[in-house]
């Protein structure tokens, strides 16, 4: 007999073999107990995970006339033709290859005639989502309706594909993905039963790769048991699906706590060497602290998340050398990357820059509220003013001492504490100050300043040529007046205030202003007759005439 794939091998028979979707095998068989059986169903997930043998076992369970409870027999002639496929009861339609109308419309023509020796006849549509939208109207009527005797079970990866319509005439179920944990043990018991030599942690890369689908796990199983010579052996299957030693992700994970930058890119240089993909490197890195990240949070994750018990206290070690907060910001900061290595023309650079900034020392919130609060503390401890001594009394020498220290005068403040406002707008302004000199002179004084700044500064010089200044000697302000547009910077008014105070000897306020006289206008205050003047009539004494003579210096024509 010719070898059998384990995929079709150790495919579910009964409902109490299909792994990991108790909640669908459960109300079909009380729908079977109850006599409750609906005229449609459509059931829906990704691939690998019972979908259609859920299909084919609860066909053999309406339909077997021995069954255990609610339990297909599977040695009766009926369940026999439906497991191998032969039986006329049971159809199984590829949507995929019979997409047309003209399938369907067949379909319906054959749904009229009875079933030959079951109770149903059951259509079972696998990839419905691919049948044409005229192939899906031509089937609603008959999904709506159809006779006592037929069952429809549709099933799809895609059911946003599937048609509103088509969906509201269904019963829905919806398959999930199966856990690594029950993954693991259904290949254990494969593997017992075959006597086949295994490890725990071959047996968790092999459910980890498959990705939730039994199917792909079981594939996986047989292709490493055609390598290794019907043997599981963890480095085997490393080789065979290309993933990264679980040692070698430790060692990552020790070479970022100590902070080695030189260690981390050698480690990752010699997988590329090696031949590792760049991408899937990347992906193991960010299961990897994930995984650490787990740990830290949960003691028991190895029961939690599917860990053999050897991997779960080695990740419970490693996530020691690491917070929480740090180890959320590794899987966040390589997930952020993880988007670029597929689009970056040389992914090892990224990879490489990601490595290093991860043995960069990582500093958490609570560190940089520390670090603050220290330095608050000290900027606080240094500004104490040191404590007021109790009053005494003074002796001769220092009441004499204090008679000639100058009287500090303590700024007015409002209720509230606070400077007026009036106060505080002036706090933005120099501060100036108040020698004992001869005041700057208007006229003679702007001018030396000016002539400072033609020495020194002739674009300046320029620019004030036309302009003349008043001078407050008292409240020490400069009013620099001009009568055309001008503008000073900041720099050049800080210029004109160093020559000010170089000719007065101290500090001046500079204010500057503009003053354009505006021109004066005469206006005509006689009369305007408003009226129509023949030509006749013009003459030079009108009033009229007369203004616009004066106004534009013309004269009268005559002809």
């Amino acid at each position: 007999m010719s070898y059998v794939v384990l995929a079709r091998k150790y495919r579910p028979q009964k409902f109490s073999e299909v792994i990991g979707q108790e909640h669908i095998t459960r109300t079909l068989q009380n729908a079977i107990k109850l006599n409750k059986t609906a005229h449609a169903y459509l059931f829906t997930g990704p691939r690998g995970i019972g979908k259609t043998s859920s299909a084919r076992i609860f066909a053999k369970a309406v339909n077997c006339k021995e069954k255990e409870g609610v339990e297909p027999c599977n040695e009766c002639s009926i369940c026999r033709e439906i497991t191998s496929g032969d039986s006329l009861d049971v159809v199984e339609i590829d949507a995929a290859s019979n997409t047309g109308v003209d399938n369907i419309r067949e379909l319906r023509e054959n749904v009229k005639f009875a079933p030959s020796t079951s109770k149903y006849k059951i259509y079972i549509i696998d990839e419905v989502h691919m049948l044409s939208k005229s192939a899906f109207n031509a089937i609603l009527k008959t999904l709506e309706e159809p006779p006592s005797h037929v069952i429809f079970i549709m099933a799809t990866t895609e059911p946003e594909k599937v048609l509103d319509t088509v969906v509201s005439r269904c019963q829905t179920f919806n398959f999930k993905l199966i856990s690594n944990k029950k993954i693991m043990d259904t290949l254990k018991d494969i593997a017992e039963k075959e006597k086949i030599k295994y490890d725990s942690e071959g047996l968790w890369m092999i459910a980890r790769a498959a990705a939730g689908s039994m199917r792909d796990a079981q594939s996986i199983m047989d292709q490493v048991l055609s390598y290794s010579q019907n043997k599981i052996d963890s480095g085997y299957i490393a080789e065979i699906l290309g993933l990264i030693p679980r040692e070698v992700m430790f060692e990552y994970s020790y070479s970022i706590k100590d902070k080695d930058v030189n260690k981390s890119l050698k480690l990752t240089e010699k997988l590329v060497n090696d031949g590792y993909n760049i991408t899937r490197l990347f992906d193991e890195l960010l299961l990897h602290f994930r995984n650490i990240m787990f740990a830290k949070v949960f003691k028991e994750s190895s029961e939690l998340m599917g860990f053999d018990r050897d991997y779960s206290d080695n990740l419970s070690e490693a996530s020691k050398d690491f917070s929480k907060e740090h180890l959320v910001w590794m899987v966040e900061f390589i997930g952020k990357n993880a988007g670029r290595i597929k689009y970056s023309q040389n992914p090892q650079i990224v990879l490489d820059t990601v490595i290093f900034k991860l043995c960069q020392r990582f500093v958490s919130y609570d560190d940089i509220l520390k670090i603050a609060g220290e330095q608050t503390s000290e900027q606080t401890s240094a500004a104490v003013v040191p404590p007021v001594p109790a009053a005494k009394e003074s002796s001769p020498e220092e009441t004499a001492q204090k008679k000639t220290a100058p009287e500090i005068k303590s700024e007015p403040k409002s209720e509230s504490g606070l400077k007026p406002a009036a106060e505080n707008n002036k706090e933005k302004e120099p501060v100036f100050e108040d020698p004992d000199v001869t005041p700057l002179k208007e006229k003679t004084g702007w001018d030396k300043v000016k002539d400072l700044l033609k020495n020194e500064r002739r674009s300046l010089y320029s620019k004030l040529e036309g302009s003349r200044a008043t001078i407050n000697a008292e409240d020490k302000e400069v009013n620099i007046i001009y009568n055309h547009i001008l503008n000073i910077t900041d720099k050049e008014e800080e210029m004109i205030r160093e020559k000010i105070k170089k000719v007065a000897g101290g500090n001046y306020r500079v204010v500057i202003k503009q003053e354009i006289k505006k021109k004066e206008k005469t206006t005509l205050k006689k009369k305007i007759v408003k009226r129509r003047i023949t030509p006749s009539e013009i003459e030079e004494e009108v009033p009229v005439v007369e203004s616009i003579i004066d106004e534009f210096g013309g004269k009268i024509e005559r002809k």
